[in-house]
């Protein structure tokens, strides 16, 4: 029996969290990450349900380091009139059984 195995490259991303969105119509969270290497924003799609979260848990607050992976894609929905806006991200963070994402303690 042959079993298929499905692999998906994943992103890493790393850096301080410098602004946070709601995606209201997509579900989920917006991460602006500063990556001081390559000193780029890069935007990463925390998805409720999917994305795994691990290591104080503090996505949600600007200045807080964060360290993680995504898998490439991902949108964030919000309301400007009737949900029209969508801002496309570079990746979404990984589920469960992969990396996810972890934060610092403190910014």
């Amino acid at each position: 029996m042959v079993v298929p195995h499905i692999s998906f490259a994943q992103i890493p991303f790393g850096g301080r969290i410098v602004a946070v969105n709601d995606c209201f119509c997509s579900g989920g969270w917006m991460m602006w990450i500063f990556d001081p290497g390559k000193k780029i924003v890069t935007p990463i799609v925390f998805q409720f349900g999917i994305s795994a979260i691990k290591a104080n848990y503090n996505i949600f607050i600007p200045g807080v380091s964060t360290l993680g992976s995504a898998l490439p894609g991902g949108i964030c929905t919000i309301a400007a009139t009737e949900c029209t806006v969508t801002i496309p991200a570079i990746g979404t963070v990984t589920p469960w059984g992969l990396p996810g994402i972890g934060t610092s303690l403190l910014p």
